[in-house]
């Protein structure tokens, strides 16, 4: 086998939250070795807010059918500074199926947007 590096694009553009929510998102990759998908949060106002992004991973054991029900917490997102600030990290998944949670913080004038971007998979050719 040779691994081959390819890209793969999201089916979610992105959803948003407003003030104190949840917004769940799932990645799915089978039959290859691992992915990086990149987990992107845009504040347009920073106003009243207490904290920056947190993204929890779930994995689910039986193609989809139940989920963990204590997740993985894979990374927080500082507090944003400007007004627009993109903020980007990349979330490390081997082949399974995968709830990504983000929960946003604070601000009664503020609308998150949370997106998964194009994930950067390594496959394998026989």
């Amino acid at each position: 086998m040779n691994a081959v590096q390819a890209l793969v694009s999201t089916f979610i553009g992105g959803a948003g939250a407003a003030q104190s929510g949840f917004h769940t998102m799932t990645f799915i990759i089978t039959q290859e070795f691992e992915g990086y998908v990149p987990v992107i949060i845009t504040n347009p106002n920073t106003a009243n807010i207490s904290a920056g992004a947190e993204v929890t991973v779930y994995r689910s054991t039986d193609f989809g059918l139940t989920w963990e029900t204590t997740g993985i917490l894979s990374m927080a997102f500082p507090r944003a500074t400007a007004a627009a600030q993109i903020q980007r990290r990349d979330v490390y998944m081997p082949t399974g199926w995968y709830l990504v949670s983000v929960q946003v913080g604070g601000g009664v004038a503020s609308t998150w947007t949370a997106q998964l971007g194009t994930a950067w998979v390594v496959t394998a050719y026989l």
